[in-house]
């Protein structure tokens, strides 16, 4: 069997089997049978280092670099190299066909995660490029000569449950109940860098929820499976985030040893809007009272978040 009849079973995945598969648990059957075909690739390679993309469709293209972040936590979690080798080749077969800001937070997260398992991300690297054309592997030693930390492609560590995870800190407005909480978990258990990225994250979701009023109506339009399974997302989201619960795991952030946290946690409790926060807000208010520079800020934010629970969940005159 050739390279190209080898990769023609992963062109026969179907849109319907796709669909969801960044949701579903780790590892999943679609993660196997994806796995074991590019294992068939490599025991099977001619060096022609064809142009494979070329045979993909976009939605192909799109499980191929789902999977390789995917890989990315299996391979932490695993301590397997042989995974991270397989999502790197993941890409590589897309020939980076997509837009590049899609696949490399992917590769930083890869390069991460060699790092995590003490192994030698250019090994890994070089082994993938071994499979690529010119042109990926171009890109790949683009990135092992200047890596991206994972924080700054919008990703925090998270460990849930005991199970490591990568979560998203950017553009989140889908994910649920369990995006909303790996991001809570990581704002009370993750180092400084990671706090103020999950804190940002939780703000960002609010809003970007709350201001997605066109984009709902478009999936409300379209009124497909996977529209509905993103609203779905969305409504969880916000009813999670509006939760009781969630605002109990709020408030001890606000006493987090970082002012920006502090300060990100008090404007995201005004727009929760839970009358159970004020007590913690005015203690807010009157600890940073009379301060200047991030103390000011910190003040100001819970004056604002107290007004706005006051005025019901708006933004006061």
């Amino acid at each position: 069997m050739d390279d190209y009849n080898i990769l023609e079973t992963i062109r026969n995945i179907s849109l319907d089997a796709i669909e969801g598969y960044g949701y579903e648990n780790l590892p999943c059957a679609l993660d196997e049978q994806v796995y074991q075909i590019i294992n068939n690739f490599r025991s099977k390679f001619s060096e022609t280092h064809n142009d494979y993309s070329l045979m993909f469709e976009n939605h192909t293209l799109s499980l191929l670099i789902a999977f390789a972040e995917r890989m990315a936590i299996l391979g932490v979690r695993e301590k397997s190299s042989d995974r991270l080798l397989n999502g790197l080749i993941a890409l590589v077969l897309t020939n980076f066909a997509l837009d590049f800001r899609e696949i490399v937070p992917v590769i930083s997260l890869l390069y991460h995660s060699a790092i995590k398992i003490s192994v030698d991300p250019k090994y890994l690297f070089e082994n993938a490029s071994s499979f690529a054309t010119n042109k990926s592997a171009a890109q790949l030693k683009s990135f092992i000569e200047h890596p991206r930390h994972i924080h700054s492609m919008g990703y925090i560590e998270v460990e849930a449950d005991g199970l490591f995870f990568y979560q998203r800190t950017w553009g989140i407005i889908a994910g649920g109940r369990e995006a909303v909480f790996l991001l809570l978990t990581a704002m009370k258990n993750g180092d400084k860098d990671t706090r103020i990225n999950a804190a940002q994250a939780l703000n960002e979701m609010m809003d970007n929820i709350v201001n997605s009023g066109n984009l709902i109506n478009l999936f409300k339009k379209k009124n497909d499976s996977r529209s509905k399974r993103i609203l779905n997302q969305i409504n969880e989201s916000l009813e999670t985030l509006r939760s009781e619960e969630t605002t109990d795991r709020l408030i001890p952030a606000l006493r987090d040893k970082d002012f920006s946290v502090r300060r990100i946690i008090a404007e995201l409790l005004g727009k929760i809007g839970d009358k159970r926060a004020l007590p913690a807000l005015a203690q807010l208010e009157q600890t940073h009272s009379g301060k200047s520079g991030q103390s000011k800020s910190v003040k100001d934010a819970a004056v604002a978040a107290i007004a706005r629970i006051q005025a019901g969940g708006k933004l006061p005159s």
